[in-house]
């Protein structure tokens, strides 16, 4: 059956109103913007300005204002037109009209051509960026993003804005988009197209990139700031202020620079009782996402530490609760699954009976019974300075049932690369899943590198045979069976689900803050004051 959908315009309902903040400069409002400058702070760097070798926060929501994508996916979960202006869907078939007033930041038009060299680039077996995993659900592709031979990618250009991509299986358009939206960027096939696929990732070239996003690249100081410059033809509209300095500090600063008047907003959002603490003062604003939209979890390695009933002791070995009232006031939720507990599927009674309850003492009798050894050190992990807090409470839980560990605090591409290789055993960290089932399905794909070294074909198996499934009632029950299971496994250790809190300055107004959980921010809304 052919379904036809055209998507709403990317114009974002204001979220709250901000006054003079930060940097002075023209209002949006009299016209000219260009002496504005907006910082935005990063608790992390970004490690490459190419957006196929990295996966993490840091490095997205800085590629996303670089490079274009299809869609933009707004802090409330919603699809929303980016560069596809429509869709069609025909069974596996997917048409995307695009946008021809896209433009490269040299002048040159964006075209399907472009879309079509991108996916043909991340299957091609030379090429040696390490993230293409959204290859790997076209047609004429490996399991791992590889085509099968050359050409074999099932992408087709129709003409100069449109293009078609033949997915391996019938999925849930909008579902898959959702989860990898931010797993494709446009790349400019009149600069790239005549290196060898061997040699892109490497290439100069990203060290001062040409994309067709909101900004474009204006200088960097590597690991430190990066300015960007807003892009007069971006075809959803300039972003009305001059620049954008994303710039890199210590979580545990965000508060004072708000209060400077140094920064306009952050990424990642701001600590709980650090939100509560600035809430009524009248120079920054405080927003609240509507949602649990946050999983601050510990990720286990599931090769080193391979017994489900060692994870599953570790787990009850930490008190989650004390984490949950000394870091996030109490808000947050204790809940031990990979879907999320407002989700659809999820049965009634799911808060309650997906709870690994702290008990140290049958924690280290599991660990006895399970042969686990008392002499290896668990290595633990993180990338900011409140999750090395924590994870200097969680060594010491460990230490009280006999657990010897130790804690770094990494930069994060380290800790990316490091947990990719196995090097650490437990790593703190954060997602954004959604009420979308789907939504962390491909964190679990067992031809996939990832974070915790997951092979379990069973979950990979029971995804996808809930996902064929076309009657809801039986695909309801098939996704309780994977949530029964993912419990029982205990792949990870969820220290909480909660949901955002975002400071900004209150010169910024209509700014959809919370897209930032999605890699995304749709600067071509924002006004300044």
């Amino acid at each position: 059956m052919k379904i036809t959908k055209k998507l709403v315009a990317l114009v974002m309902s204001v979220i709250m109103s901000f006054s003079v903040f930060g940097c002075s400069g023209s209002k949006s409002g009299s016209g000219d913007t260009s002496d504005i400058t907006l910082v935005y702070a990063l608790a992390g760097a970004w490690s490459t300005l190419m957006p196929y070798n990295a996966s993490d926060s840091f490095c997205g929501v800085t590629w996303d204002q670089i490079y274009d994508r299809l869609f933009y996916v707004s802090g409330n979960c919603e699809l929303k037109s980016r560069a596809c202006e429509s869709y069609e869907t025909n069974n596996n078939v997917w048409t995307f009209h695009l946008n021809k007033a896209s433009k490269w930041h040299d002048g040159q038009a964006v075209t399907a051509d472009d879309w079509i060299y991108t996916l043909n680039l991340l299957a091609n077996k030379d090429f040696t960026g390490s993230v293409r995993s959204i290859a790997s659900k076209i047609e004429g592709t490996d399991a791992s993003g590889i085509e099968t031979s050359s050409g074999s990618l099932k992408v087709s250009k129709v003409d100069d804005y449109t293009f078609t991509m033949t997915m391996k299986e019938d999925i849930p358009f909008e579902s898959f988009w959702l989860n990898y939206n931010k797993g494709l960027y446009v790349l400019p096939a009149h600069l790239l197209k005549d290196k060898p696929a061997s040699s892109v990732a490497g290439d100069s070239f990203w060290f001062s990139p040409v994309g067709s996003g909101p900004c474009k690249y204006e200088s960097d100081i590597a690991g430190s700031e990066l300015t960007l410059a807003s892009f007069s033809d971006y075809y959803l509209g300039a972003p009305k202020f001059g620049h954008l300095v994303l710039r890199v500090m210590d979580q545990s600063n965000f508060i004072n620079s708000l209060l400077a008047n140094e920064i306009d907003l952050e990424w990642i959002f701001l600590g709980i009782d650090d939100a509560l603490a600035i809430k009524d003062n009248p120079n920054v604003s405080v927003l609240t996402n509507t949602q649990a939209d946050f999983l601050e979890l510990m990720v286990y390695n599931n090769d080193s530490l391979k017994d489900n009933r060692w994870r599953q002791a570790l787990t009850m070995a930490i008190d989650r609760n004390t984490l949950n009232e000394g870091f996030y006031a109490g808000t947050g939720q204790v809940f031990d699954n990979w879907i999320h507990p407002d989700s659809s599927c999820a049965p009634s009674d799911a808060s309650s009976k997906y709870v690994y309850k702290y008990d140290p003492d049958a924690a280290k009798k599991l660990l006895q019974e399970s042969g686990f050894d008392f002499n290896y050190e668990v290595k633990i992990v993180c990338n900011t300075a409140s999750r090395e807090k924590q994870c200097a409470m969680v060594q010491q839980w460990l230490a009280n049932i006999g657990v010897k560990s130790s804690v770094q605090h990494l930069d994060s591409a380290t800790m990316w690369n490091g947990m990719f290789e196995g090097k650490y055993d437990i790593c703190m960290m954060g997602l954004m899943p959604t009420t979308d089932p789907w939504t962390l399905e491909p964190i679990f794909d067992v031809n996939a590198t990832t974070y915790g070294s997951y092979k379990d074909p069973k979950i990979t198996q029971m995804y996808a045979d809930a996902k064929a499934e076309k009657d809801p009632a039986k695909q309801k029950e098939m996704l309780q069976q994977l949530m029964d299971y993912f419990y029982e496994q205990c792949p990870n250790c969820n220290v909480i689900w909660k949901k955002s809190y975002a400071g900004t300055s209150t010169r910024l107004t209509n700014a959809d803050v919370f897209g930032a959980n999605y890699y995304n921010n749709d600067t071509w809304n924002w006004i300044v004051k």
